[in-house]
């Protein structure tokens, strides 16, 4: 492998690297959310290879209202159950996460066709409709009337009409262009292929992965908690492909729609344009799946973005080599050479003057000679070697000015 190979298989291996949050990056995002989410930007903008200012842009896709796409999309919406676009609340996230533990206590992830067949749909309707009762007891609901099929069809339902989707109207955009970095296909080494050409197949998916997990951390809380729950259900989903036949591309196909509906509205594509439509399902459709693939990968921190906070944004704690001069030079620590060194640089000022003398007008070497007469004498320095120095210092120096 050449230095240049070298070189990319690291990076591709940093961009890689993740762990769970630490305590100390848990507190700064608590404490400085807006900061860490311009962290997090600057980090997806390089990369996304996107503009740095992508915060903006995110907060004003998320917050406006009654512009035609939203009522595009709030029309496509309505056919599919005549649901008005519903508010992730507190209630509503406790709900249906109690929904997605019914369904695996249930044994749903065994159940042939999951999250594709939908079963009845006037059952179906009932479940959502009393989820968003107000006086909706989960414990006392009848679950056990209710097929798997009907019960996973009300889930999705309920997340596919969001007011504000899973991946938020201002994020999917980047959520896309991450999806389009990689895909299955290009992974695939040909035989007459040349390294590098891998080596950067491999860096592409490191790229993706990262981006990825970047736009996770700056989705809102509920969302994150939401799309965390909802992946480790289709987990065990995938889990059991050889019973159920939902592969994570089935999955994709079934939930692209529901992670970004908006490119799979018909009134989008008579604005958007046919020819861009295809390709943005397909991206769509691409992205659910890596992501579901992904799953727990997807919740872990960057070491970059870690690295990056601790280094720019976090106290320095001490350490006992950032202890002041005076006192490491009577620490048992030292070695010989530290205190010879330190000893050599508590010199007087006259010795400091006569060792820098020579800035501007001499030689090193005529550096070197001077500062012999002073530091190789093994006796103390007279007042009559001073005095000529200083003599000698102050002519030359009368004759620089």
């Amino acid at each position: 492998m050449s230095v240049n190979e070298a070189v990319w298989s690291n990076y591709s291996d940093n961009l890689m690297e993740a762990v769970k949050e630490p305590e100390d990056i848990l507190t700064f995002r608590q404490k400085q959310p807006e900061k860490f989410k311009s962290i997090c930007a600057s980090q997806l903008s390089f990369v996304l290879e996107t503009p740095f200012d992508i915060l903006s842009d995110i907060e004003n896709q998320n917050n406006i209202k009654g512009t035609p796409m939203k009522q595009l999309l709030s029309r496509t919406r309505r056919k599919l159950g005549d649901l008005q676009p519903l508010k992730l609340t507190p209630t509503l996230l406790n709900r249906l996460n109690y929904l997605m533990a019914v369904l695996e206590d249930a044994g749903a992830h065994f159940v042939e066709g999951i999250f594709r067949k939908t079963g009845n749909l006037t059952q179906q309707r009932a479940v959502a409709d009393a989820l968003l009762l107000s006086d909706f007891n989960c414990t006392t609901f009848p679950w056990h009337e209710y097929s798997a099929h009907e019960l996973a069809g009300a889930l999705k339902s309920i997340i596919s009409h969001l007011e504000q989707p899973l991946l938020t109207n201002g994020l999917i955009p980047f959520y896309l262009q991450a999806a389009r970095l990689w895909n299955r296909n290009s992974l695939v080494v040909k035989d007459d292929e040349s390294p590098n050409v891998a080596l950067m197949k491999r860096y592409t998916y490191s790229k993706q992965v990262n981006a990825l997990r970047i736009l996770i951390l700056l989705l809102p809380q509920m969302h994150k908690s939401l799309l965390q729950r909802l992946f480790a259900l289709l987990h065990r989903v995938t889990s059991q492909v050889a019973r159920n036949r939902m592969s994570p591309l089935a999955l994709g196909t079934v939930f692209g729609p529901v992670l970004v509906p908006s490119v799979f509205s018909e009134t989008f594509t008579v604005v958007d344009g046919f020819q861009n439509q295809n390709s943005d399902i397909q991206d769509a459709i691409t992205l659910a799946t890596r992501m579901i693939e992904l799953n727990k990968e997807l919740f872990l921190l960057p070491t970059r973005l870690i690295n990056d906070i601790r280094d720019n944004n976090l106290p320095k704690t001490p350490t006992r080599h950032s202890k002041p001069r005076e006192k490491r030079l009577e620490s048992v620590w030292c070695s010989p050479y530290r205190r010879g060194h330190a000893s050599r640089r508590s010199s007087s000022p006259i010795n400091t003057n006569i060792r820098y003398a020579h800035i501007g007008y001499s030689t090193p070497q005529q550096f070197h000679d001077v500062s012999n007469t002073i530091t190789t004498s093994s006796s103390p320095v007279s007042t009559e070697k001073i005095n000529t120095c200083d003599k000698s210092i102050g002519a030359k120096l009368a004759g620089y000015v």
